[in-house]
């Protein structure tokens, strides 16, 4: 029998309210909310002869609600879940042995020589700095309804009986101008692509049976508070509201007191881990083409780079975007070097509803799975911008106008770059099939020779070359060191596709558990999921060899500004003097630009360091 008389008056009190405030609550649990409180380890004994004491015992023996509860079926992608402390201080993430080891860096000739995809040969010099990311008008970012299927749901148990006091609440809205957070808005913006706070919050808002309030940005409050040494203040510009660590508490106490709710939620993020590797295109006359998850080329096969792969969210966000919402699909390139491929072609007749009609997308996984099918039972014209290096299709182009260069302002560059207007057609050496196209040139300044070519079906004031080049830059802003990186992963994948593996939470040497038993343990478990995300697609190479305190110091520790301009929120890194990990991070804004990642209202996020 525990100790009881050691136990000051306070514990007790606590003890016997909670008990009776929820008279299904565990000595386990329990002993957890006070060492939380009170920073004291009470045992379960301790616990169980204060219920003796006080008469509020449970029967002995489990109830069979209990014993149905045991027999549910653990998801399979969930991943084992330290505390918070175990998290920093004592890291269960072992640093598995490489999948494959770098290739050295082959010639031109071998890239293109290559037999599928021919990769053309970077001749373009990288530019002195990263480009940055002018912003274009888009649709609000609230998610329409969805057009892939996720696995259904189970089957929820029945409403329980309301929690005696509802902590969950309204929260006030913070209004973002000029803050100060840390690189917790790193995981902020992994989270954006996997959407698991926003799914978890779904699920826990049906369960307990809400309508409307904050869940999402609680949510996603209560997942980050679990970073060690994070002050609840640095999440406020990030989350959009204000929680107390009473606040917090208070949310993990009701999670935790719904029967089942922590096993819906793991199930819910687990199925927001799949990954999506292209959409297959289908057209009206039988012909198919393949665009990568990331939209960076065009492709006649869908063995494409897992590094291109992307998640269910952000495919589902695309696919209303570009083909219910009317948004101009931005693909980084064309495909082919010396001739446009057939592919290009077939893009362009489905896109411009031409004699073809794309008729069906197919979602496809890493291992060329269908996952979803989407009827398209209107076709339509759909809008498109695509960019062309002055080096592709030498032989296979004519132009026929190119107007004057003329300065505009980018007003997330704060300096002016060239672009003149240009009407060009491409014609197929063998198939003599021609396509005419409009759109500009753009320069970076005004002497230097042209670096890209944009071109679109576009029309009206949205064709005008500066509303053009604003509007590929915002999805692309890196241009040469893009293209460079986009070579290198495909060269990659060439000699490795074999022992190259996708992204998989066992990579990274975390298990599968039965149960995650608390919003606590869940919310941990998450933030090493993100980490394994992001060290997986947006850092370099070997960064998913690393565990979680190497990430969490060289990037989630430092500190970051915040300020709001007028269509987009800066992040600017304030790097410490010696930082020796400036590349890292700079390659890492690179990629998170290419994403599009926005806040809850919708703001765009600019990363720059």
């Amino acid at each position: 029998m525990g100790i009881v008389h050691k136990l000051i008056p306070q514990i007790k009190d606590f003890i016997l309210e909670q008990k009776k405030a929820n008279s299904k609550i565990s000595c386990r649990n329990l002993s957890g909310l006070i060492d939380d409180k009170f920073q004291i380890r009470v045992s379960k004994s301790s616990i169980n002869a204060i219920f003796k004491e006080s008469g509020l015992s449970m029967p002995v023996g489990r109830s069979s609600e209990a014993k149905r509860k045991l027999r549910i079926e653990a998801p399979a992608l969930l991943l084992s879940a330290p505390t918070p402390e175990s998290v920093i201080e004592e890291p269960v993430i072992p640093a598995p042995e490489p999948v494959i080891e770098k290739p050295v860096e082959p010639s031109p000739e071998q890239i293109i020589k290559q037999p599928t995809e021919p990769i053309p040969e970077p001749i373009i010099e990288k530019p002195a700095e990263p480009i940055p990311e002018p912003i274009i008008d888009k649709p609000s970012e609230s998610i329409p309804e969805p057009i892939i299927d996720k696995p259904s749901e189970p089957a929820p148990e029945p409403i329980p009986e309301p929690v005696t006091k509802k902590v969950i609440k309204e929260f006030e809205k913070i209004e973002l101008t000029e803050a100060q957070t840390n690189g917790v808005i790193i995981l902020k913006a992994a989270d954006y692509l996997i959407n698991g706070n926003y799914d978890a919050a779904e699920i826990i808002k049906k369960r307990l049976n809400r309508s409307g309030g904050n869940l999402p940005a609680q949510t996603e409050a209560f997942t980050f508070a679990q970073l060690p040494n994070l002050l609840p203040a640095n999440l406020e510009p990030i989350t959009g509201i204000r929680m107390s660590a009473e606040d917090l508490e208070n949310y993990a106490q009701e999670i935790n007191s719904v029967k089942t709710l922590t096993l819906d939620i793991s199930r819910v993020i687990a199925n927001c881990l799949e990954e999506v590797r292209c959409i297959k295109v289908i057209l009206s006359d039988g012909n198919t083409f393949y665009l990568d998850a990331q939209l960076h080329s065009i492709w006649s096969t869908p063995h494409i780079p897992y590094d291109f792969s992307t998640t269910t969210s952000e495919i589902k966000r695309a696919v209303n975007d570009y083909f219910f919402e009317g948004v101009a699909l931005s693909i980084f390139m064309a495909p082919g070097y010396d001739t446009p491929s057939k592919d290009l072609f077939n893009f362009i007749a489905g896109m411009d509803c031409v004699n073809k009609k794309i008729t069906r997308l197919t979602i496809c996984g890493n291992r060329f799975e269908d996952m979803d099918t989407i009827a398209i039972e209107t076709p339509k014209k759909y809008n498109y911008i695509f960019g062309a290096w002055p080096w592709q299709f030498v032989g296979a182009r004519k132009v026929n106008k190119i107007g004057e260069f003329k300065p505009y302002r980018s007003e997330i560059l704060k300096k002016d770059v060239f672009c003149a207007q240009l009407d060009i057609d491409f014609i197929h050496p063998e198939t003599k099939e021609s396509v005419n196209l409009k759109g500009c040139s753009l320069k970076m300044s005004a002497g230097e020779k042209t670096r890209l070519i944009i071109l679109s079906n576009l029309s009206g004031e949205k064709a005008a070359p500066a509303v053009l080049c604003e509007a590929y830059l915002s999805r692309w802003p890196n241009l040469e060191e893009a293209y460079q990186d986009y070579s290198r992963k495909i060269e990659l994948f060439t000699y490795t596709a074999e022992s190259r593996a996708f992204f998989n939470p066992e990579y990274f040497g975390l298990e599968s558990v039965p149960t995650l038993k608390d919003a606590k343990t869940i919310a941990n478990n998450y933030l090493l999921t993100l980490d394994s995300f992001l060290k997986w697609h947006l850092l370099p190479q070997g960064y998913e060899k690393q565990d979680f305190t190497v990430t969490k110091t060289r990037f989630y520790d430092l500190k970051v500004g915040l300020k709001k301009e007028i269509s987009y929120v800066a992040v600017n890194f304030q790097i410490p003097q010696g930082y020796s990990y400036l590349n890292d991070l700079q390659y890492l804004c690179r990629r998170l630009n290419e994403r599009n990642i926005r806040l809850s209202d919708g703001l765009r996020l600019w990363f720059k360091a």
